[in-house]
C-alpha cells in the first residue's frame, strides 16, 4: 500500500509527474477534489492547488473507493474482516458512505463504527482545504509529514519525501497518532475465568482475519506468542480447511532454527525453514534498507529474517501471514517490565507507551516488507477488544513473582498450557534478531566492510553509509 497526499501553493505539475513516474504505481488520483480515473493519462495542472493520491493492490479497496462520488476528496485503505460473510461489498460500501458523510469530524466514534468492517484501516480526506487523517487504534499505516514554504506532503513511503529534497537522516513527524484502547475492568476475576475469556477473545480476533480457501502462513520462531496463534488456527481450520504453513528464517545453525526443529513433532504442521547465509544477507542488504527506509541496527536486524520469511511465503503462494506481534507489549514480555516493577514504576504506563509506539517501531517496517511481497499481515494480539481487556487485568496476571523470580506473560503461558502449547519447551527463547542469527550477520558484514575504520559503532556507521549510498544510487537524494 502506498498512500500519500500533498498540498501546494505553487504549480505542482513537475512534482506530480515525478511522483507518478517514480518507483511506485498509483491507481487513484484526485485533483482539486475531482477523481481522475487514469493517473497515467495526460494531466493539465496549471491551476491545481490540492492533490490526493492512493495506490493499492487490493481489489476490495479499489471497489470501495470507486463507489464514492467522483467529487469526494477522500481515499480509504484497509483490510476487511473475513467474518462478514452475510454482507455484500455493495452493502458495506453503502454503510461506509453513510458513516463517512455523517461522522468524518467525530474521529473516536467513526473509528468504532469502522471496526464493523475492518481489522485495520486509514482514511484521508480533504475537508475545507484541510487534510483529515483517521486511522485504527494502532496506526498500522503511518503517514509521514514534511513541509516547505510552498509544499505539504503526507506519505507512508519516505522516498516521496526524499524526492522533494527532505533530509533523509532527519526523523519525520508522523500521523495519525495511535490511541490506546480504553480499559475494560471486571469486578470478579480468577485465573480460570481469565484464561477462558482470553481464549475466547483471541479466537475471535483470529477468526476476523482467517480467509476461506486460502493458504495461510505463520511467522514462526517457536515462541509462545506464535505457538498460541498456531494452535488457534488449527482449531478454527476444521471449518475452513486452509493449508497452514509455519515459516522460520535464520542462519543454518541459529538458535531459532534448532529450536523449531526440536518442536516439529509437537506441532504436527509443515514447517518451512528459510536458511540464509552471510553472503545472502550481504547481497540483499541494500534492498532491505531501501524497502524499510530505516538504517538503525534494531530495525535492520529484525528485517533480515522477516524479509526472507515473507519472500518465501510469497513464492509459496501464501497471501495471508499471521504474526505474534504485540504480545510482549500487552502481556509484559520484556525484561524491562520486571525491572520497572521492582523499582515501583507503573508497568501499565510503560506498556501503554510501547503499544502506542508499535506503529513506527515495528508496523512501518513489517508493512513495507509485506507490501513488497504482496502479502497481508495479521496481528490478532492487537485486536482492540483484546487490548482493552488485557489492560484491565492486574499486573500479577501478566508478570507473576514466584519465589522472588518474575514469570513474564504469566496468564498467556497458562492459556498456552490449556490449548496444548509445549510451554516447558520454550525456556531459553531469545529475541528474533539474536535467535535468527541476523545480528551476528550484521556484525560480521559491517566489521569486514569497516575493518580499517576507527568508528566506535561499526554496525551503525556501516548501515548509515549503506543507506545513504542506496538512496543516492536510486536517485532519491
Amino acid at each position: 500500500m502506498n498512500l500519500f497526499t500533498f498540498l501546494t501553493l505553487n504549480n505542482p505539475n513537475n512534482l506530480l509527474k515525478k511522483l507518478i513516474n517514480s518507483y511506485f504505481k498509483y491507481t487513484h488520483l484526485w485533483v482539486n477534489g475531482e477523481k481522475i480515473s487514469d493517473p497515467f493519462s495526460k494531466i493539465e495542472l496549471r491551476d491545481c492547488n490540492n492533490t490526493l493520491c492512493l495506490q493499492t493492490n487490493s481489489e476490495i479497496i479499489n471497489y470501495l473507493n470507486n463507489t464514492f462520488s467522483k467529487r469526494t476528496p477522500l481515499v480509504l485503505y484497509g483490510e476487511l474482516r473475513y467474518d462478514l460473510n452475510k454482507l455484500s461489498l455493495n452493502e458495506i460500501s453503502t454503510k461506509l458512505r453513510v458513516y463517512l458523510e455523517h461522522y468524518i469530524n467525530r474521529e473516536d466514534y467513526l473509528r468504532e463504527l469502522l471496526y464493523e468492517f475492518f481489522t485495520k484501516f486509514i482514511i484521508v480526506a480533504l475537508i475545507d482545504d484541510d487534510i483529515k487523517i483517521i486511522s485504527d487504534h494502532i496506526g498500522y499505516y503511518p503517514l509521514f509529514y514534511y513541509s516547505t514554504e510552498d509544499l505539504k506532503i503526507f506519505s507512508n513511503i519516505k522516498r516521496n519525501m526524499w524526492l522533494v529534497n527532505a533530509q533523509p537522516l532527519k526523523e519525520l513527524e508522523f500521523y495519525p497518532k495511535p490511541v490506546i484502547s480504553p480499559i475494560i475492568s471486571e469486578l470478579l476475576i480468577n485465573e480460570k475465568n481469565v484464561i477462558d475469556k482470553l481464549e475466547k477473545m483471541l479466537t475471535e480476533a483470529v477468526l476476523k482475519q482467517v480467509p476461506g480457501n486460502s493458504n495461510i502462513g505463520v511467522m514462526f520462531s517457536g515462541g509462545l506468542d506464535s505457538l498460541i496463534i498456531t494452535k488457534l488456527l488449527i482449531k478454527l481450520n476444521k471449518s475452513f480447511n486452509n493449508k497452514i504453513t509455519l515459516i522460520t528464517a535464520g542462519l543454518g545453525h541459529s538458535k531459532d532454527i534448532l529450536h523449531v526443529r526440536s518442536l516439529k513433532q509437537l506441532i504436527n504442521l509443515p514447517v518451512t525453514e528459510v536458511l540464509f547465509t552471510v553472503e545472502d544477507c550481504s547481497r540483499i542488504l541494500h534492498e532491505i534498507i531501501l524497502t524499510i527506509e530505516r538504517y538503525d541496527t534494531l530495525n535492520v536486524s529484525l528485517a533480515i529474517p522477516e524479509y526472507f520469511a515473507l519472500k518465501k511465503a510469497s513464492e509459496s503462494g501464501i497471501k495471508i501471514v499471521f504474526s505474534g506481534q504485540g504480545a510482549d507489549e500487552l502481556f509484559y514480555g520484556y525484561h524491562k517490565y520486571a525491572e520497572a516493577l521492582k523499582k515501583g514504576l507503573s508497568v501499565r504506563e510503560i506498556s501503554d507507551q510501547d503499544i502506542l509506539s508499535l506503529s513506527v517501531r515495528n508496523m512501518e517496517r513489517e508493512m513495507k516488507l509485506a507490501f513488497k511481497f504482496n502479502l497481508e499481515l495479521k496481528y490478532p494480539y492487537l485486536d482492540p477488544k483484546l487490548i482493552s481487556y488485557v489492560r484491565g487485568l492486574p499486573d500479577n496476571y501478566k508478570l507473576k513473582q514466584v519465589n522472588g523470580v518474575f514469570t513474564s506473560k504469566y496468564i498467556l503461558r497458562l492459556l498456552g498450557e490449556k490449548i496444548g502449547v509445549p510451554v516447558k519447551a520454550l525456556i531459553g527463547k531469545v529475541a528474533m534478531q539474536y535467535g535468527s542469527g541476523a545480528m551476528k550477520v550484521l556484525r560480521r558484514i559491517s566489521y569486514h566492510a569497516l575493518k580499517n575504520s576507527t568508528a566506535k559503532y561499526k554496525i551503525t556507521e556501516f548501515l548509515k553509509k549503506t543507506y545513504l549510498e542506496t538512496l543516492k544510487e536510486k536517485g532519491y537524494i
